[in-house]
């Protein structure tokens, strides 16, 4: 028997059967969707109570707002008695003075009365103005202080969530969901919190009053208010659908455009230009298609309340009519009737658009709560230590990792790794071994899925990873720089450096040469991405940014694999200050930069297959000497030649030499 939610989709609507055969606990189609429907209601209850918690920090001043828009709410109701006030006068004063007595003005005191009842309305529109206008200033104040608190939380929480959780999400992705979901929740929060109270508060008055003036003509303006209600509750759950297919859709859309904008030179590259311009438009048009099928929901809503309105104005207007012509009714009664009809629909309508808003808002809801409740798998224990020194002697005790939602072995598969303070060690092996995955667990991005690594004999789990990072440097294959000045980017990791330690580390690491040569020296914009410098340039940059850092352990990920000779032998210049009296973990593919190292070891497949100095390597004729004869066969000769070989230890160079690994 295929199960409900499959048949569902695989089944048209009318095919689906009613209910499942008789079976004990078997429940119908209809209760299951009754079961689906109380469900999201639930969770629509849990999260609107839990978004009101954002309110709480700002007692004093929602009172203030809520005092407001309960006096704006509620001064509109005593207009159409006003109203009435001033029509009945008119009423009796034109029976005294009507148009058969004459040309004599009214009397003194009709005109008097008539004079104060106006300036009385006048008054009350004005206070009205003014509340309306004090309390749409204290909401803004408000929801501006509690967007600031969501933004806060939100970006606090994406900073603090693991690297994985990045990595499976597009960052087009995020942007959108965060923004929208923030704009809708603080919308679904401003209706609940600043339109429903004043809603109600008419709507109470008003029927109050109006039951009190003529309880049939009450019914009749109530009784057109129904229909909308019903029709709006209705249509409300296809509209939250098609928010989240709209959502989806804009998600999907902003991040491949994100992810072209990136790689906007292999996109140019390739001359793909128009191709990626027609995908999103056309993206575009899909995406506005499914908003104007809302649009037209809405349309029909809207004439529909609409149409409702006018024709319970006009029965109003009708019955009104005939009751003034009975004499049960006087005219300003049915003048007040149809100011509080055209009042009354306003409310009830604010009322359907709060619950359409609130529903609407599951969307964003679920977005930000999703961020919030996203698990951070890499987490500080409760009393973690900040040791104020590492020397750097790192273990690795039979450590295993595999990624959450990968399949298949391990990335890393019981590896045990010595390395003491100070000591040069170089990682190599094929692409996909596990090497870069190592390094990140160094840093603590991923906790081992079994194993511990200990720095100084602590485990890394027990450290505060804001501690730990601060004692740990990385240079990567392409370092990241910010769009900001040379001096910006140096100082990241250490911002209170002064300009002597500035200076010094770019020395060390071989970058002040070609700084001082710029025109703004340590003030020149590097561009998106250090687009204005060369690879070899923005390497030195990092390295200079860790050298300033000062960290105990260094992590150098491939940093030389995608440079020029030229560019590279400035790069290992950086690398020898850097490394000089640090431990230093080297993860290489250009084995060269392998034969200074104190020691080599070779990953395969997660493992550790050998390891050694590297001159003992080579005339061991493994793993290592396999992979030095393959680098030696397939890099070009001039990468081999008397610029690199001049840049080796002279040592390390006659061992690979007589080995016959390097020519």
């Amino acid at each position: 028997m295929i199960p409900f939610e499959r048949a569902e989709k695989t089944v048209a609507p009318r095919a689906i059967p009613c209910s499942y055969p008789a079976a004990p606990g078997a429940f119908s189609c209809a209760a299951m969707r009754r079961e689906r429907a109380l469900a999201v209601k639930r969770s629509l209850i849990r999260d609107l109570r839990r978004s009101l918690n954002y309110l709480s920090p700002h007692r004093a001043r929602l009172s203030v707002c809520l005092a407001l828009t309960l006096v704006s709410g509620g001064l509109p109701a005593l207009e159409p008695l006003a109203h009435r006030a001033i029509f009945d006068q008119i009423s009796a004063s034109a029976g005294v003075f009507g148009p058969g007595s004459g040309p004599a003005a009214p009397g003194e005191q009709s005109a008097r009365a008539l004079a104060c009842l106006t300036l009385a309305l006048c008054a009350l529109v004005v206070l009205r103005q003014i509340a309306e206008g004090l309390a749409a200033l204290a909401v803004w104040r408000v929801r501006l202080r509690i967007n600031r608190d969501l933004l806060d939380e939100t970006t606090a929480r994406l900073h603090a969530l693991p690297l994985s959780y990045h990595q499976e999400r597009g960052v087009g992705e995020t942007m959108t969901r965060v923004d929208r979901g923030i704009t809708s929740l603080m919308d679904c929060l401003a209706s609940v919190a600043f339109q429903l109270f004043p809603a109600l508060v008419y709507l109470v008055v008003s029927l109050g009053i109006m039951l009190r003036l003529s309880p049939l003509l009450a019914l009749v303006a109530v009784g057109f208010i129904v229909p909308p209600l019903l029709f709006g509750r209705a249509t409300t759950a296809r509209l939250v659908e098609r928010e989240r297919e709209v959502l989806d859709r804009w998600c999907g859309i902003y991040n491949r455009f994100q992810q072209v904008l990136s790689g906007i030179k292999t996109v140019k590259a390739f001359a793909r230009e128009a191709d990626e311009h027609a995908r999103f438009i056309r993206s575009v048009e899909e995406a506005q298609g499914e908003v104007l099928k809302s649009i037209r929901l809405q349309t029909r809503l809207s004439a529909g309340r609409s149409v409702c309105v006018n024709i319970g104005r006009v029965a109003l207007l009708g019955v009104g009519g005939l009751l003034v012509l009975r004499g049960e009714l006087g005219v300003g009664t049915l003048v007040a009737f149809l100011g509080y009809v055209g009042g009354l629909y306003g409310p009830a309508q604010t009322l359907l658009g709060v619950y359409e808003t609130a529903r609407r808002a599951e969307v964003g809801l679920a977005a930000i709560f999703g961020v919030l409740d996203a698990e951070v798998a890499v987490a500080d224990p409760e009393r973690a230590v900040s040791p104020e020194h590492i020397r750097g002697d790192l273990e690795l005790d039979q450590v295993s990792f595999r990624y959450q939602h990968a399949a298949g072995r391990a990335v890393i598969d019981g590896v045990s790794l010595s390395i003491r303070a100070g000591e040069f060690v170089a990682v190599v092996g094929p692409s996909g071994a596990g090497k870069s995955t190592l390094a990140d667990l160094l840093l603590r991005l991923h906790d081992p899925t079994s194993g511990a690594i200990r720095i100084d004999g602590l485990d890394l789990r027990a450290l505060s990873q804001r501690a730990l990072r601060r004692r740990l440097g990385i240079v990567t294959q392409e370092p990241f720089l910010f769009e900001d000045t040379i001096e910006a980017n140096l100082r990241y990791g250490s911002p209170d450096a002064t300009s002597e330690a500035l200076r010094a580390a770019a020395r060390a690491a071989c970058a002040e040469e070609f700084i001082e040569r710029l025109p703004l020296g340590y003030q020149t914009l590097v561009g998106r991405g250090g687009v204005a410098l060369s690879g070899g340039e923005r390497q030195r940059l990092a390295i200079a940014r860790t050298l300033l850092k000062d960290p105990s352990v260094v992590i150098l990920d491939e940093p030389t694999s995608s440079l020029d000779i030229e560019s590279e032998t400035a790069v290992q210049r950086a690398i020898e200050g850097l490394s000089q009296g640090r431990t230093t973990l080297l993860i290489a593919h250009r084995l060269s930069t392998t034969l200074r190292a104190d020691r080599v070891v070779v990953i395969e497949g997660g493992r550790v297959v050998e390891q050694g100095p590297p001159a003992a390597l080579l005339r061991r004729g493994g793993a290592y000497r396999r992979m030095m004869d393959l680098w030696r066969a397939h890099e070009p000769s001039g990468a081999r030649g008397p610029g690199r070989a001049g840049a080796l230890e002279p040592a390390l160079l006659e061992a690979a030499a007589a080995s016959g690994a390097v020519a």
